[in-house]
């Protein structure tokens, strides 16, 4: 039953008479494309839920390790964020697929560099895994607090420049709140999600 299962999500094949192999399999890529297709309230909680213990942790290690080089690229990526940031702002509600695809990649970037100054390959290896994961859900809840005419964007005090001030200033707690309101977003009309 487990072998048909797997041969089903295809990661094995059978090849008769031989038996059933593995397939070239890449976990990262196929974690990408399955997260498409399951958006459920579930797992935007269960993915909130490895951010706050992966990324947390990756930040508290991040103020403690960071090199110059790492602020030198943090301070570049937030900056690119920000104008990026202000370009959405600017088309007002109009929202460009490839502005809002940059914007969310960008933000990706920031969370992984944070995630790679934390210096510890084990943890650095699970992001890895669910990266892409991670980049659907910050598109999904992106273009859900875009949608909601109530939100704003925030560019002036972009949370992604408090948190690399606070690293650059080893302040752990003012980075830790500024992320948790970051990926914090509270889908209080939970049916919108599987529309």
């Amino acid at each position: 039953m487990a072998i048909q299962k797997l041969n089903t999500i295809g990661i094995t094949k059978p090849k008769p008479g031989q038996g059933t192999y593995v397939i070239n399999f890449n976990l990262e890529e196929y974690m990408g494309q399955v997260s498409e297709l399951l958006w459920t309230p579930e797992l935007i909680d269960h993915v909130l839920e490895f951010r706050r213990i992966i990324e947390l942790t990756s930040l508290e290690l991040a103020v403690n390790r960071a090199t110059k080089e790492d602020l030198e690229k943090l301070n570049k990526l937030t900056k690119r964020h920000v104008e990026l940031g202000k370009k959405i702002v600017k088309n007002e509600n109009v929202l460009d697929n490839v502005l809002f695809e940059k914007y969310a990649g960008q933000d990706l970037k920031i969370h992984n560099l944070i995630v790679q100054m934390s210096y510890n390959p084990v943890i650095q290896s699970a992001y890895a895994i669910v990266k892409d994961t991670i980049y659907e859900y910050i598109k999904f809840i992106l273009s859900k607090k875009l949608s909601d005419k109530s939100y704003n964007l925030v560019v002036d005090n972009d949370p992604h420049r408090v948190i690399y001030n606070a690293i650059l200033n080893n302040n752990y707690e003012e980075a830790k709140q500024a992320y948790i309101e970051m990926i914090d977003y509270n889908l209080e009309n939970r049916d919108i999600i599987q529309e």
